[in-house]
């Protein structure tokens, strides 16, 4: 997980939420959220010794040592004021969660007073849900029908088998419309367009806002070609292959993901309306049952296949809310945004 992927896509990542702790410290043991004195994935866990490897988002593996005195409290994904957290033991950390180590004056000990956890499959339910949620503003088709004075067109969005819906496409001169281009020396590159290069038959990619019935959608970006937008939840990963197997999570469908090591990408704390900086991260880093953002290509021809530009995960981190720092553990909803 050294360094950053930036994707030179002016799809980058945007906060569409405030992340009311968004002070980050600089020390990369610490993590990318608030408080913490470390923060990151369990990697592995030895309660006897009173020790824990938790892999920050910058790639380093800290350790955490804990005793009898140090609590250990499953967070809430309810941000509620009723919320009530959940105590745990040592015992009952598992590989893949992800914690907040809390430690006392002592801090170069890093013996952790209080260590908050985030089970792996309360997370995975968080991004199963918010992915579904998000993937509803976008849709990706061929374009059938062609408006010139509302400058509107319509959208054979491509659904489970070879059935397709029809979207009705609104665009204003607040839509943004973008190319992209696979044969640049950066895969992930986009260039400018325009409304007047719309035309039937064209593949394109549109995020914006939906109607309630779903069958229109007022576009703040169009991105022309054959780059789609996908969520979906992980099924198998081959790592030898540089493949995952995927569930998409809006026809359900299998496709299987090619994409290389350097384009997996772990969403990272940020500013309110800044671009989430992609920190690069591993095979290891992910598992069966997380949903993730894939960015790529249909393989023409090998059907299911998607030639993948990045491959996005979210895993969110905690916030810390009012007077009394009540904890909840937040996936921060993104978006595409066009600069």
């Amino acid at each position: 997980m050294a360094g950053s992927l930036s994707l030179q896509l002016p799809l980058t990542l945007s906060a569409q939420e405030r992340n009311e702790n968004a002070a980050l410290t600089d020390r990369a043991d610490r993590g990318s959220s608030g408080t913490c004195q470390i923060f990151g994935q369990v990697f592995g866990a030895d309660p006897l010794a009173g020790e824990m490897l938790v892999k920050v988002p910058s790639g380093s593996v800290a350790t955490v040592r804990f005793d009898q005195t140090t609590v250990f409290t499953a967070v809430s994904f309810d941000s509620s004021p009723n919320a009530i957290p959940k105590p745990l033991t040592a015992e009952q950390v598992n590989g893949g969660d992800w914690v907040c180590a809390l430690t006392g004056t002592d801090v170069s000990e890093r013996r952790a007073a209080t260590v908050l956890v985030a089970p792996r499959q309360e997370i995975q339910r968080q991004q199963k849900d918010t992915l579904a949620r998000w993937s509803g503003g976008g849709a990706f088709g061929t374009v059938t029908e062609l408006n010139q004075k509302t400058k509107s067109f319509v959208l054979a969005s491509h659904l489970a088998g070879n059935s397709k819906k029809r979207i009705t496409v609104n665009t204003s001169e607040k839509t943004r419309f973008r190319r992209y281009l696979p044969d640049q020396a950066d895969s992930s590159a986009l260039g400018p367009a325009s409304w007047a290069q719309v035309h039937l038959g064209d593949t394109v990619y549109v995020r914006g806002s939906s109607s309630l019935d779903a069958v229109s959608l007022d576009a703040r970006s169009v991105i022309f070609g054959d780059l789609q937008v996908t969520a979906g939840t992980i099924r198998a990963i081959d790592p030898l292959n540089e493949t995952v197997g995927l569930d998409e999570l809006i026809t359900d469908e299998a496709a299987t993901v090619h994409v290389s090591p350097a384009k997996l990408g772990l969403m990272s704390a940020g500013p309110e309306n800044a671009a989430r900086v992609l920190q690069t991260i591993d095979f290891a880093d992910i598992r069966e049952g997380d949903s993730v953002i894939v960015l790529g290509r249909q393989n023409q021809s090998a059907g299911t296949r998607i030639e993948g530009v990045a491959l996005i995960v979210n895993f969110g981190e905690p916030a810390f809310r009012g007077t009394n720092q009540q904890v909840t553990w937040k996936l921060i909803p993104v978006g595409l945004g066009l600069p």
